[in-house]
């Protein structure tokens, strides 16, 4: 008995390390699971006080509009950048404060009997300017509930500047398609603005990419259009059609070609088509993933595609550029013709027998793709206006919104636009359809 009583007392200081090593676990996991939940709280609040209510912005009496402002001063239309630069804070203090006058050229988008010509804007980032200015600009990535105006004049215009694509979600592939910015737009601030203003041909205030005017064009901004004998025999090796095409797009390819196949055609899980009428398909071979895989940008894959292929397919959106204006505009600078799947209520501008659209001839797209395979001269001659224009860019980002100030009021706000659907519309898959896809035979990659 004695022997177990030792044992007994020999054993006690052990349980009691147990015991207090199980309370200290006790107590660090308690305090780190209140930690934890205060994190999530207060991550929380912060978020819905971001979403779900908006500071008082005081309504003022209307502004002087810019024809009417006297007494010192400035007579032009001011535009008031409130965010600053893209590589600024959203913060005030770190805009910097300057201001310039810009000049555009109107000449070529006006009719020159107008009444009363287009004069330059004055463009500032100085806030005391707020109820001096005719437009207000928010660039969409900058935008911060905390940091907006206090006051509003009335019918002041507000101006949502999409100079950026909104982040991809997660389930997106592309490491291309993942380089927008996040998402800071909630749903009352989607209802501040007056006007959309971006690349994209569906912004209120469309900034081109690049226009054309009548002209020899310089060296560097297009190749000779002159075809030599090398030239064409190289021509002839090239593949027939090729796409730069995001993973949202090649969805949308598979369902445009389900959808519209017919009886006798084949369609494996790939999307591929084996149209079994008789005619005969433009070859299409797709860069997936914006080209990430192939070329180190989507711009560089419009240059390997002009070595190998004789046409280059534009989406009427394209997701893996700002528009159609830029990637028709890159592939000027090569010996490769756009086709151009456009809805048939859009006319794309560009230079005379430049680009196909299926504007042109709709239903017709494969014939005409077919003729100017079968016969090299009818497929150079889309090459002839480089010798006629020349490619020129735009002043400044700012000339069309200050051409369409002055314009006022022919161009009117969409009272029903929700503003955060639209900036986010292409990286949702809600792009426009695939106008005339049959045309295609989508190819296994190369």
């Amino acid at each position: 008995m004695a022997e177990a009583a030792r044992q007994g007392n020999a054993s006690e200081p052990r349980l009691w390390a147990a015991y207090r090593r199980l309370c200290n676990a006790t107590v660090f996991y308690g305090a780190l699971a209140v930690f934890v939940v205060a994190a999530a709280l207060c991550t929380y609040s912060f978020i819905l006080s971001q979403t779900s209510s908006l500071p008082p912005i005081k309504k003022m009496s209307p502004w002087i509009e810019w024809k009417n402002r006297h007494h010192g001063d400035t007579p032009i239309p001011r535009i008031l950048i409130w965010t600053g630069s893209l590589s600024e804070t959203a913060d005030a203090s770190g805009v910097e404060m300057s201001a310039q006058n810009i000049t555009c050229n109107f000449t070529d988008a006006h009719d020159d009997s107008r009444s009363s010509p287009l004069v330059p804007c004055y463009v500032t980032h100085d806030h005391s300017l707020l109820m001096e200015s005719d437009a207000i600009v928010f660039h969409s990535d900058l935008i911060n509930a905390s940091h907006l105006p206090r006051k509003r004049a009335s019918n002041q215009l507000w101006v949502f500047w999409a100079r950026t694509h909104p982040a991809v979600p997660a389930q997106a592939t592309s490491r291309v398609e993942r380089t927008g910015m996040p998402s800071s737009l909630s749903i009352p601030l989607s209802q501040l603005f007056n006007w959309t203003m971006a690349h994209r041909e569906d912004a209120g205030v469309r900034i081109v990419h690049k226009s054309f005017v009548p002209g020899s064009p310089a060296a560097a901004d297009m190749p000779s259009s002159i075809f030599n004998q090398s030239r064409r025999s190289a021509m002839k090796k090239r593949l027939d059609a090729a796409w730069i095409a995001s993973t949202c797009e090649l969805e949308k390819l598979k369902e445009e070609l389900q959808s519209r196949r017919r009886d006798n055609d084949l369609v494996n899980d790939f999307g591929d088509v084996h149209d079994l009428d008789g005619m005969t398909q433009t070859v299409l071979q797709v860069l997936p993933d914006c080209g990430s895989s192939q070329c180190k940008s989507p711009t560089d894959c419009i240059a390997q595609i002009a070595k190998k292929f004789k046409f280059l397919v534009v989406a009427s959106t394209p997701a893996c550029f700002d528009s159609v204006d830029e990637l028709v505009y890159e592939a000027f600078k090569h010996d490769i013709i756009p086709v151009v799947l456009a809805s048939p209520n859009i006319t794309p501008i560009f230079p005379p027998k430049s680009v196909i659209s299926t504007t042109d001839k709709p239903g017709h797209l494969q014939a005409v793709l077919r003729a100017l395979l079968n016969d090299a001269e009818m497929y150079e001659s889309y090459f002839n206006w480089k010798q006629k224009f020349r490619v020129v860019t735009l002043e400044h980002e700012l000339c069309p919104l200050c051409q369409a100030i002055q314009e006022q009021p022919a161009l009117q706000a969409s009272p029903s636009l929700d503003y955060r659907e639209w900036w986010e519309r292409r990286i949702r898959c809600r792009a426009e359809p695939l106008f005339d896809v049959r045309t295609f035979r989508k190819d296994s990659l190369p």
